[in-house]
């Protein structure tokens, strides 16, 4: 088991001498977290920026001359500890790289959390080595201590997932191009109950995705970088309550038996649950990019402008009506909690959305963010661009990227949380190169990472802090406000300069609201 390995590692490492540990909570690498939340024997630090955490591993090796530990969750967390690897080769230290890793049968598939870590930092390690349960690691034989080491550890879901051991390598076939439309037609032809799954589509592809979705006539959850979340045409087929999706749908007679992916990899929390589903329900993208999100699937890559040759049968249904209708009390429960809750966090998002024009673009950073305005975010205030980086899932650079996209006279709108703002102050900087912009930064300080709250009992998940955003909002001559509550109306020649926006959820509202919509 996962367990197993990491306790083997943990084991090699009081064998290397190693003592310090720079820790950077995630959900790949919960095994690590947890086990270093007991008793262990390190000294071990918490961070939530990996560049930062790298550096100060370092400099504890100048310190006491004896191997550290930097340890993180996967995607772009794995990539920042290059500058300090560089740093460590041409001095000769011994920083020991810890990546975790999804399993190899994701490699290649652009599933979420999912980049290629292997040989990541090249000629900057002195030792590399791979390794999933079932295997030995040579690390505490092999590394020489002489410079830094990579071990990339490949890890199961912790949340009760299968402990299947993984291939020693991907199988690509499983992912390449299905042959063409007439393959997808093929799927469309046996689906019984599918559903489509809408996500990361280009201002260009919404029109020709809309053609199809309306001819396919098949319930489709349209997630908020679909541009097409709040579409009028599309609302007799829009599921709009994700929770327990599999469930209400069978017991109100549509047992999903397949699901269409058009566009990006979504961010829902459904789309993971179809990791274990091989075999029971069909999976079949269509994409511009070569990447089926998943392990297994098949991957149609083409332009989306070209769904209009695709010749489908309607799918529209009683069974379907009545499941889309099951949405209706939910909906209802949920547009009460956002009035008496109204300083939750999702209600916060709520209120915020109907503030936001609908001509302007609205940046989700990540994580929580964006599923919160796929929650929670108004359907009566429409948003035509709504966009984030969800590429590799990484928190890093995402005030960076919204900057990049801003444009003047546009309205500009971002929302963040607290440690994804902290991960990227550096970014304000190009403010005073681009004056004509005005973007307003929409900070959601709940204190740490509360993504993970509902998640896992160890604190270190949360990395927990009391900052509050107004001097970075000083140091970049930035308009700061700090909201409760989303005000009925927005102060006075609002939007005329760069603004942050520092919003403070209430603790208590937010775990009432989540406990009602829950019931």
């Amino acid at each position: 088991m996962s367990r197993d390995l990491v306790v083997s590692i943990f084991t090699a490492l009081k064998e290397l001498g190693v003592e310090e540990i720079a820790l950077c909570p995630g959900s790949r690498n919960a095994y690590f977290v947890q086990y270093l939340s007991k008793e262990h024997g390190f000294n071990v630090s918490t961070w939530y920026e990996e560049r930062s955490a790298a550096f100060y591993a370092l400099g504890t090796i100048k310190r006491s001359g004896k191997p550290a530990a930097i340890i993180t969750t996967s995607g772009t967390a794995a990539a920042e500890l290059l500058p300090a690897t560089m740093e460590a080769h041409y001095l000769g230290l011994p920083l020991l790289l810890i990546t975790a890793d999804r399993p190899r049968r994701f490699r290649l598939s652009g599933a979420p959390q999912c980049a290629e870590q292997v040989g990541l930092y090249t000629y900057y390690t002195r030792f590399a080595e791979d390794i999933a349960w079932g295997e030995d690691s040579t690390l505490h034989k092999n590394w020489k201590k002489d410079g830094p080491a990579h071990l990339n550890v490949c890890m199961e879901d912790p949340r009760g997932q299968t402990e299947a051991p993984t291939t020693k390598e991907p199988v690509w076939a499983k992912y390449h191009n299905p042959g063409g439309i007439e393959k997808l037609e093929e799927f469309l032809d046996k689906a019984n109950y599918p559903l489509v799954i809408a996500s990361g589509l280009s201002s260009s592809e919404v029109e020709p995705v809309t053609r199809f979705l309306l001819k396919l006539g098949a319930p489709v959850y349209l997630e908020g970088t679909s541009r097409l979340r709040e579409s009028t045409e599309l609302a007799h087929l829009s599921l709009r309550i994700i929770e327990g999706i599999w469930k209400r749908a069978s017991d109100n007679g549509y047992p999903i038996d397949a699901v269409l992916r058009i566009g990006g990899v979504p961010t829902l929390r459904p789309w993971r649950d179809l990791d274990d589903k091989e075999g029971a329900i069909g999976v079949f993208s269509v994409s511009s990019q070569p990447f089926p999100g998943l392990h297994w699937g098949d991957c149609l890559t083409m332009p989306l402008q070209n769904l209009h040759k695709v010749k489908v049968q309607s799918k529209n249904s009683v069974t379907m009506t009545c499941w889309l209708g099951s949405d209706k009390p939910l909906l209802l429960k949920r547009e009460d909690l956002y009035y008496k809750y109204p300083s939750a966090e999702p209600s916060l998002v709520h209120h915020l959305s109907k503030h936001i024009p609908k001509e302007a673009l609205v940046y989700l950073g990540n994580s929580l963010p964006i599923r919160e305005w796929d929650l929670s975010a108004s359907y009566t205030h429409p948003h035509a661009e709504v966009a984030a980086n969800r590429g590799v899932n990484g928190i890093d650079g995402q005030l960076s990227t919204f900057f990049g996209m801003c444009e003047p006279r546009q309205p500009c709108w971002g929302i963040f949380g607290d440690l994804t703002t902290l991960y990227d102050m550096a970014a304000p900087w190009i403010l005073q190169q681009k004056k004509d912009l005005t973007p307003i930064c929409v900070v959601i300080n709940n204190g740490g990472g509360m993504i993970f709250s509902r998640m896992y009992p160890e604190k270190a998940f949360l990395n927990n802090h009391s900052l509050r955003f107004n001097p970075l909002a000083e140091l970049w001559r930035m308009e700061y406000h700090l909201w409760n509550k989303i005000p009925e109306q927005l102060p006075k020649n609002w939007g005329k300069q760069p603004t942050i926006v520092e919003i403070i959820p209430d603790d208590t509202q937010t775990k009432s609201f989540w406990e009602q919509y829950c019931q």
